[in-house]
């Protein structure tokens, strides 16, 4: 095999080995992924200059259904910009599934072993970090804990389905095996995972169940040594942690101290989250308020008590059912049914070989890991496990097509079109990808640099950096919201010295920019909370009914975000200022029982604020109530 043909294989791996750097605003990873993708794709496109393999079977079209409905739910979204990055993101999936798809069957027989190599990568930085790093809980190069777990369990499923197949015990390969396993369950069990370590369970029992007969006995009571010894030791190194990880499944009140607790969403906020998920899906249950749109919509259903859970629902099916409707979650779910039904094929194929048996199973049986776990987690919208979840579903394609050749159809495009001609379509989706991703990642690029000029005080420097980061992405909320903060701190910094000429300049920018913003997300809530601020701090240059423009900014702030108590504050002293106390005291109060985070710039302000209100209002025992609260909140970390 020359070392020329394999060439592509690396740069997959190695979009594959940044890509769990990539959790959301890293547009520079994403662009570099895409890049790795293309030089791939152009290569297998060209290559079939005279034998074009085209999927035409069940999985492609569901797959592709899918993601069409997807990119047709931008359309509908309040924030499309916001949409579109997420559509881009999440494509990572079919691009995967069909660059696999294009190369020849015999191609790429190490890919797997790359796979796994990199994954023990991530296994060994994660088991470092809880080793001599003291990172509670490690997360390797992940968001979360979770993710992590979630990604070993997707590799070493087919792993464990090839060693305990093995008739071999004593072969270099078996013991290479039974080591990567050793290290990718410590690595798991480190994690202490709850939902992940349900999901390797029920993988296992899965491998185990459809394929008893074929499997050697003394492979599985090796492995059964292994796992046992890796959560023995990785309860060790925890101090028990693991086990009373484990026992909080059955016993949630025995794992009420536990020193990750903190650190995670329980399964408490999980429900509340999911509650407000459903209250979201009612208002649009069919087609969905547009995929990436949970975050935005969110804030306005939240729940009092529950603490941010960030960009997700921590229940990928609700998630996209809130985000694609049902019909998005139906097309979902039938590609899991179409890879359930192309198995149940294979597994009937009169002459089915075992190897192919071996690792369709195993295959599967990550895949299943992932479907479950994401009941509880948002493993679906994590680019590394979107990725090699795209390559398992092709080369279950792949092994299908073996028996059923039916499922791909082949074409030769030097019958109908020129080299030239077919050198240009090869850069079409290259062409599309990177006119996007590139300007993105420009932007976020010269935001960065920014940010630093920000630090380091170069004012000008840092407005001049910013307008070019916005030149190539007029609709990066990050760009725009820096341009409004330097604004609003130089209208601050000059105050009455500044000519009122120049005043006025900055706060028109000021104001220009907040107005960009709600174009991009009209249901930013701070938005609306910074433009009454901004009236209220400058009401010297600004026109007459200023008060009541804030007044009406303050309460579209809280209407489309509860949590605002910076905009409680400014709406309440305009209302006491103008005579409605109650009105005033009624906006507090309504703040109060609300979940804050300690550490919030003005929390201390507001309670205080809430607190002299009531007792001007004549409310003692409500005032004492207040009081009682924010003494809770900020013991919470004492």
């Amino acid at each position: 095999m020359k070392i020329m043909n394999q060439w592509p294989m690396f740069f997959l791996l190695l979009a594959f080995a940044i890509a769990p750097l990539f959790q959301g605003p890293q547009a520079g990873i994403l662009l570099f992924i895409h890049i790795c993708l293309s030089v791939v794709f152009i290569k297998l496109f060209l290559a079939s200059y005279e034998n074009l393999r085209i999927p035409y079977n069940s999985l492609a079209f569901s797959i592709c259904a899918f993601y069409i409905w997807m990119a047709l739910s931008i359309s509908w979204s309040p924030a499309p910009s916001i949409s579109l990055y997420m559509f881009v993101w999440l494509s990572i999936f079919p691009l995967c599934y069909f660059i696999y798809s294009l190369k020849q069957p015999n191609d790429w027989q190490f890919l797997p072993i790359g796979i796994l190599s990199v994954t023990l990568i991530f296994a060994f930085i994660g088991i470092g970090q809880g080793l001599f790093l003291d990172i509670d809980p490690p997360i390797s190069l992940f968001g979360t804990r979770n993710n992590y777990a979630a990604m070993i369990n997707l590799v070493a499923l087919p792993t464990t389905m090839y060693f305990i197949s093995s008739k071999q015990p004593h072969d270099r390969s078996f013991i290479l095996l039974a080591i990567s396993l050793f290290i990718l369950f410590f690595a798991h069990f480190n994690t202490g995972s709850r939902g992940a370590i349900i999901a390797l369970l029920l993988g296992l029992l899965f491998i185990i169940l459809i394929n008893w007969k074929y499997i050697h006995r003394l492979s599985i009571l090796i492995f059964i040594a292994i796992l046992i010894t890796s959560l023995f030791f990785a309860n060790f190194v925890t101090d028990a942690f693991i086990m009373d990880r484990i026992v909080s499944l059955v016993a949630p009140d025995l794992s009420a101290d536990s020193r990750w607790a903190k650190e995670t969403i329980s399964p408490n906020e999980r429900l509340l989250a999911w509650k407000s998920a459903w209250e979201i899906i009612q208002t649009s249950p069919s087609i969905g308020t547009g995929i990436g749109t949970f975050s935005i919509i969110f804030p306005n259903v939240r729940s009092p008590a529950l603490k941010d859970v960030g960009f997700f629902v921590h229940n990928d099916y609700l998630q996209f059912w809130l985000e694609t409707g049902f019909i998005g979650l139906s097309l979902m779910v039938l590609i899991m049914v179409v890879l359930s039904v192309l198995f149940k094929r294979v597994l009937m194929h009169e002459s089915l070989v075992l190897r192919d048996r071996i690792e369709i199973s195993g295959l599967m049986a990550g895949l299943l890991t992932i479907a479950a776990h994401s009941f509880v987690d948002f493993n679906f919208y994590i680019l590394a496990i979107l990725m090699i979840m795209g390559f398992m579903c092709a080369r279950i394609q792949e092994i299908t097509i073996k028996y059923y050749p039916d499922l791909i159809r082949y074409f030769t495009p030097a019958h109908k079109l020129s080299r030239k001609i077919f050198i240009l379509v090869s850069l079409v989706l290259p062409f599309v990808i990177l006119s996007y991703s590139l300007p993105v990642s420009m932007a976020d690029y010269y935001w960065r640099i920014a940010r630093d000029q920000l630090e380091a005080r170069k004012i000008n420097e840092a407005e001049l950096t910013l307008r070019k980061a916005a030149s190539w992405n007029p609709e990066n909320i990050a760009v725009r919201l820096d341009q409004y903060s330097l604004y609003k701190n130089m209208l601050n910094i000059v105050k009455s010295d500044y000519p009122i000429i120049e005043r006025k300049k900055l706060f028109v920018n000021a104001i220009l920019t907040l107005d960009k913003l709600e174009g991009i997300n009209p249901l930013d809530g701070f938005v609306f909370e910074s433009r009454g601020h901004l009236l209220m701090e400058n009401a010297d240059i600004t026109v007459d009914d200023w008060e009541i423009n804030a007044i009406e900014e303050f309460k579209k702030a809280l209407q489309l975000h509860p949590r605002l108590y910076r905009a409680r504050i400014g709406l309440a002293r305009l209302l006491e200022k103008q005579g409605y106390l109650n009105e005033a005291t009624e906006y507090m109060n309504d703040g109060i029982d609300f979940y804050y985070a300690v550490n919030l710039t003005g929390l201390e302000e507001y309670f205080h604020y809430a607190f002299r209100l009531n007792l001007m209002n004549g409310d003692t025992v409500r005032a004492r109530e207040i009081n009682q609260i924010e003494k809770d909140i900020f013991s919470r970390n004492k």
